[in-house]
């Protein structure tokens, strides 16, 4: 058996590390959305398996006993949202969604568990980031990149319609999007990136220049997705740590003070270099940031519509990936690459589970925040704070956290760090009491 967890431990490094990378298997197509929008199009991820793969190996994880019960409700709630699809109008595209579901909550549950380091975990993690990120800055600087369809990776141009790019009269700058499918997801990971990168420099005893440089690259990539949500997530949740140390931890603040100021400065030469792109950014004139606005205004009306048709919805929901489906019901004659859900990761919730399995789910989240909230205002735990801070934030401007995979395991991971960095024999094993 003992085998069989080192195995594990190893091919969890190996997906951690792996994460970004969007290579899947196209398992069907959803009858009523067709395959020329991206929401009718079900995919299998080569991570899922992996993740799979990695619990089979040794399923009898070991859990601290703070942690269980996050993880018993964990459960509860994976297998009530497997009861759910039975009742969808498509059980496939139900499936499909759920198993999305299944394979990011079996990741919490491995990383919870004891088979690897938190600080090892994390470090796999800010590790499997760089070479996306070395992606991101050469499609900000370039304006295109090569596609690689075994790793899921689509060529990308600014002059293509249909890009995530940066307009103004007649200049398209192409956002930093790396291995990710939008450069508000890629924003999502390197904010969280950056706190897990922090926690582990202040950790280490070697290779602090790696790792300052390392944070270097993932920040000015942050800054080249040019996704506001991921910036205002990064600026708040930071104010909150600082906040900590500030008033608990002095002597660790004066060691944070050099990191900000690079940061800012950074900030001004990044700026300096990409001025017209980061000043149509905060335009709301500018054709597409108006359309994004609009979008977004929207999102809410058609948000309340769906709600509004069936009041039942409240209670039952549309159904666990769902939304896109609905829309088609409110307005038939809308494109099928229009089918968005609503930019708001707790209302999309909302309309696809429902209030009862909604606050099941709360339940869950609240669990986790327990623990973490027991826990300050020690530095793991203010870290861990953190980080759920920079989704709390996202979830209120984007959707991706619940309606992607790779927004679902970015929630996976930042949930295992908050139990393991809240747990107070996992602090004293990593020597931060």
């Amino acid at each position: 058996m003992k085998i069989f967890e080192q195995a594990q431990g190893v091919l969890l490094l190996a997906i951690l590390f792996l994460l970004p990378w969007q290579t899947h298997l196209l398992v069907g197509v959803e009858p009523f959305l067709g395959a020329e929008g991206d929401a009718g199009l079900l995919r299998v991820y080569a991570v899922e398996g992996l993740v799979w793969l990695a619990f089979v190996l040794h399923p009898f994880v070991r859990v601290a006993e703070r942690a269980r019960l996050p993880v018993f409700l964990g459960w509860v709630v994976v297998l009530t949202l497997l009861v759910s699809t039975g009742f969808s109008s498509s059980i496939l595209l139900g499936f499909t969604t759920w198993l999305h579901i299944a394979s990011a909550f079996l990741l919490f549950v491995l990383l919870v568990s004891e088979t690897v380091p938190v600080r090892r975990a994390a470090l796999v993690f800010v590790l499997g980031l760089v070479i996306p990120g070395v992606l991101g800055v050469f499609q900000a600087i370039m304006g295109s990149s090569p596609g690689a369809s075994w790793l899921g990776l689509p060529a990308r141009d600014a002059a293509l319609a249909g890009e995530a790019v940066i307009e103004s009269f007649s200049l398209r700058w192409l956002r930093a999007a790396g291995a990710f499918p939008h450069p508000n997801i890629f924003g999502g990971y390197l904010a969280v990136a950056l706190f897990a990168c922090g926690f582990v420099f202040w950790q280490a005893k070697r290779f602090r220049v790696a790792l300052g440089a390392i944070g270097l690259l993932l920040f000015v990539t942050l800054l080249l997705t040019y996704s506001r949500s991921a910036w205002l997530a990064l600026v708040l949740s930071a104010a909150i740590l600082c906040w900590i140390l500030f008033t608990h931890h002095r002597s660790a603040l004066r060691r944070v003070i050099p990191f900000g100021l690079a940061a800012l400065l950074v900030i001004f030469f990044t700026v300096s270099i990409f001025s017209q792109p980061f000043a149509t950014r905060f335009d709301p004139t500018a054709r597409l940031e108006g359309r994004s606005l609009e979008e977004r205004v929207g999102g809410l009306a058609d948000w309340r519509s769906i709600m509004n048709q069936d009041p039942a919805r409240w209670w039952r929901g549309v159904g666990l990936g769902h939304y896109p489906l609905t829309l088609t019901q409110i307005d038939p004659t809308r494109p099928l690459y229009a089918l968005a859900p609503v930019h708001n990761t707790y209302l999309l919730i909302l309309a696809e589970l429902g209030v009862p399995i909604a606050l099941l789910l709360l339940l869950w989240i609240a669990s986790m925040d327990r623990l973490n909230y027991a826990a300050l205002p020690r530095i793991p735990a203010a870290v861990a704070l953190a980080m759920g801070n920079v989704l709390l934030v996202v979830g209120f401007f984007d959707h991706y956290l619940w309606s992607s995979w790779s927004g679902l395991v970015l929630s996976a991971f930042v949930m295992a760090m908050t139990v393991r960095l809240s747990c107070h024999s996992e602090l004293s094993s990593e020597g931060t009491q």
